[in-house]
């Protein structure tokens, strides 16, 4: 079961593909609840698996 949870108006779930500022595209791999926010695991195609805080990611799904 995949969790999903919502940060401002954006759902992040596992498998969904995103694009940061800074590490380029990435895909989801892994999301962890941490209290009001959630910890994203992202697996960035140039800048290797990074883990970012969804509420300061400002990421952008693709």
């Amino acid at each position: 079961a995949s969790q999903k949870v919502t940060t401002g108006d954006i759902d992040y779930k596992v498998g969904d593909t995103v694009i940061h500022k800074v590490f380029g595209e990435g895909v989801i791999t892994k999301t962890t609840s941490m209290g009001n926010d959630l910890l994203l695991e992202i697996a960035f195609v140039k800048a290797g698996t990074k883990k970012i805080m969804a509420r300061l990611a400002k990421l952008q799904k693709v």
